[in-house]
């Protein structure tokens, strides 16, 4: 009769005597290890540690310690299976800009606790990095030094100490402060000093009607406008590699990021003369792209704030960054929805979820308990 060991996960005592029959998953792969014959259980325990390190070895697992853009290689592929595509790229841009300290170390000096700690705390002071934007390098890094440990490149008891030495960035939810946006009056106020019947006027004022993300819509292609429906498709965006190199992708931010807007007349009017003059060969050319010459290459997120930085001192309104021009077109959307079917198409034509919308933007309708309240007493 089979007896399964409790003392000792992966021994057995079968048909007289002990085998060793498991399975390890090491760095993402999973390694079947095996071997009978054992006379005693002492037999078996002290042999399973040889057995494991000569099957890492067989298929080139061991614990070597790589160089930290080797790691950095390897945690990408791991990570390309779990997340999206995005992800991997933001991983890549924070190793790069944010942990240059580890560059060019074997990993076990590198993620030294000491090492961590020094960095951590670098991180915490700089000022030029905002509190959310270090959490999201903290959360990244958790897992690094994680899958550092499992992969056995750093022992357990350094990758404690790590893990007790990082804590995110305490961020307060800024009740108190707004979001920055325009009024009504400061949007038409912006959009008359574009320049008629140029580039930037059909840019900014198809920005400004769709309340896109900037990454959305500078991935905008000349396939994603549909003429007779007089729509505009988000389906994809530009992610940046470094500097210069982009990456067009079709994974967006939430599965609502995916949707149809519709054109007001103006601004579907002012996009199609700009594409006459355009002239676009094929569909895949960039709606804006940053040359005339250069049609596969999108406007720089850069040179999109630039000009409205510019516009904007022009049209003598509050400066507010792109996403504020978001921020302005969903409060102005909440500001005329009259029920709940109208908020959720609000949501939709932003990419966004109602809830969320509701959460974030509900403030757009200062008289909406009042109303609740009169239509009460009046039943």
């Amino acid at each position: 009769m089979d007896n399964f060991n409790q003392r000792t996960p992966g021994i057995f005592y079968r048909e007289g005597c002990y085998v060793i029959d498991t399975v390890k998953t090491v760095r993402g792969k999973r390694i079947h290890i095996y071997q009978r014959g054992f006379s005693t259980l002492e037999e078996a325990q002290n042999t399973f540690p040889h057995l494991l390190e000569e099957r890492l070895s067989a298929h080139n697992l061991g614990a070597h310690s790589p160089t930290f853009e080797e790691f950095i290689v390897e945690f990408k592929a791991y990570r390309g299976h779990h997340v999206r595509p995005s992800t991997v790229m933001q991983i890549d841009s924070m190793a790069r800009m944010h942990m240059g300290e580890f560059s060019g170390k074997r990993l076990g000096e590198a993620f030294a606790p000491l090492n961590v700690k020094n960095w951590y705390r670098g991180l915490i002071e700089d000022h030029s990095v905002s509190n959310q934007w270090k959490n999201k390098i903290i959360s990244a890094s958790k897992k690094m030094f994680e899958m550092a440990w499992k992969w056995k490149y750093i022992p357990p008891e350094d990758y404690t100490e790590i893990a007790n030495t990082l804590e995110s960035v305490i961020e307060s939810k800024r009740r108190g402060k707004e979001k920055q946006i325009w009024t009504p009056r400061q949007l038409d106020r912006f959009l008359s000093v574009l320049p008629p019947d140029s580039s930037d006027e059909a840019m900014f004022r198809l920005f400004c009607a769709l309340g896109a993300r900037i990454s959305e819509f500078t991935g905008l292609t000349w396939d994603c406008f549909d003429e007779k429906k007089g729509t505009i498709e988000i389906k994809q965006q530009v992610l940046y590699h470094g500097v210069s190199t982009f990456v067009l992708t079709g994974e967006l931010k939430t599965r609502e990021s995916y949707r149809s807007c519709k054109l007001d007349p103006t601004t579907y009017g002012i996009l199609m003369e700009y594409k006459q003059r355009q002239n676009p060969i094929d569909s895949s050319e960039f709606v804006f792209p940053s040359t005339p010459k250069d049609k596969h290459r999108p406007t720089a997120k850069s040179t999109l704030r630039r000009k409205m930085e510019t516009y904007m001192d022009k049209a003598r309104v509050p400066h507010i960054t792109p996403h504020g021009v978001r921020h302005t077109k969903a409060t102005m959307l909440m500001a005329v929805c009259k029920n709940m079917a109208e908020v959720k198409a609000a949501a939709r034509y932003l990419g966004h979820s109602a809830t969320m919308m509701i959460d974030t933007y509900g403030h757009a309708k200062e008289d909406a308990t009042s109303a609740i309240l009169a239509r009460l007493e009046k039943r």
